[in-house]
């Protein structure tokens, strides 16, 4: 038998019982710390016995014993969770193990960060772009597209997954699924925003779902988790769009009248036709006819062409712009910047698509028709206009004052 310093089992012969009448001779084996974590102690009759039952422990120690005994403790508490958790369905971990090695990623993941390259690359984005935007976009970019990918989407999922880069790249990409609650409390810790939060779960949903279809992971662990839709209900049954009042947006008007005439286009195509800000942001001068604005299946977000009728009150606006040639941006380029700085200005609070809302708002308190408004705004389902723009305490003699907000005229004051 090897000794005690070169295996964990050693034997001896001892009597058992001494102080009875059952006193008898046995062969003791002893052993198995460093293999199960405590002593075991086992007793024989025959030392034939006992010594062939060594011989196969220690077999036994040295295939499987040794390697377990060098687990850290991170990878031992891993294994009996997974042992608890494949408990119920009658599996042994070995079994399961070679199942997923079966059917789920057939090749090497990388980490989170390479992978995330390798996505955004197909949303025409590159690992420059992604790390230091403000040095390699240029405002050229804006108005192109990518694989149907707008320069917008490229920009919202380049500013959400820098976060998640941050703090998750380094991680390897196949045993993300492995960490959800991790994820979905980094999500609830980092972005106190209920809307906000969802977001960017939204944008990391994405990527998962890229890589589960690129066969790089087997399970998506951003899918919303039922507390965040319950309380993401609430908050939107309870909350309206926000929209700017009609002394608001008649002061807006008149100072891009009086200053700024670039950015009436933004304000009174936004407010008087509904077009949405996306849309907005790439309308050419060639889309806007005499009667209507065009908008392309390209440009359009359900990828469905329309043409939006130009109200009355729009085209007084649209006749004080000065028109470029038919493929120039009806809006210059920085005309956020120039928005965010007139709105500080006069001190005007700008909530989210206020323009789009308030084009919704209105015009249903002036018409009274829900399937008509709905159908202007490209509701698929008039419950969703029903639900957001329904009751919002504006009066008929409200909703004429905005349809009847018109350009000053020479001399006349604001």
């Amino acid at each position: 038998m090897p000794s005690e310093n070169d295996d964990p089992w050693t034997l001896r012969q001892v009597v058992v019982h001494k102080k009875s009448l059952h006193a008898a001779e046995r062969w003791e084996l002893t052993g198995g710390k460093r293999a199960f974590g405590k002593s075991v102690r086992r007793y024989f009759i025959k030392k034939t016995d006992a010594v062939k039952k060594a011989r196969e422990l220690v077999a036994e120690y040295r295939a499987h014993g040794s390697r377990a005994s060098e687990l850290s403790d991170t990878q031992r508490v891993d294994a009996v969770k997974a042992i608890e958790l494949i408990g119920e369905k009658k599996l042994t971990l070995q079994s399961a193990v070679a199942f997923f090695l079966k059917h789920g990623p057939k090749e090497k993941t990388g980490d989170v960060k390479s992978a995330v390259m390798v996505f955004l690359s197909t949303r025409g984005v590159s690992q420059k772009e992604f790390e230091n935007p403000r040095k390699h976009r240029c405002l050229e970019a804006r108005g192109k597209t990518y694989m149907g990918y707008s320069w917008k989407h490229r920009v919202d999922l380049s500013y959400r997954l820098r976060p998640f880069v941050k703090r998750w790249g380094g991680e390897t990409l196949g045993i993300m699924t492995l960490q959800r609650i991790e994820l979905q409390n980094w999500l609830k810790e980092e972005f106190a925003n209920l809307t906000t939060l969802d977001n960017h779960r939204r944008t990391i949903h994405s990527f998962f779902s890229w890589a589960i279809s690129e066969n790089l992971a087997v399970e998506n662990p951003a899918t919303r988790w039922r507390e965040l839709s319950r309380q993401l209900k609430v908050e939107r049954t309870s909350k309206k769009p926000g929209i700017l009042s009609v002394k608001d947006l008649r002061t807006l008007l008149q100072a891009a009248q009086a200053g700024d005439r670039e950015l009436i286009a933004c304000f009174a195509i936004g407010a008087f036709s509904g077009i949405r800000t996306e849309e907005l942001a790439g309308l050419e001068w060639g889309m806007i006819k005499n009667e209507f604005i065009h908008v392309p299946a390209s440009l359009a977000k359900t990828s469905d062409a329309r043409d939006i009728p130009i109200h009355p009150t729009l085209k007084t606006w649209l006749d004080l712009l000065h028109r470029g040639k038919e493929t120039d941006r009806v809006l210059p380029a920085d005309f956020e910047k120039r928005r965010r700085a007139l709105c500080k200005k006069k001190n005007i609070k700008w909530p989210p698509n206020a323009l789009r809302h308030g084009f919704g708002s209105y015009r249903y308190a002036d018409t009274e028709d829900i399937a008509k408004t709905s159908f202007e705004m490209r509701h698929e389902n008039p419950e969703t206009f029903r639900r957001h723009y329904l009751n919002r305490g504006i009066s008929k003699e409200e909703a004429q004052k905005y349809w009847a907000l018109k350009p000053l005229k020479r001399g006349e004051k604001e």
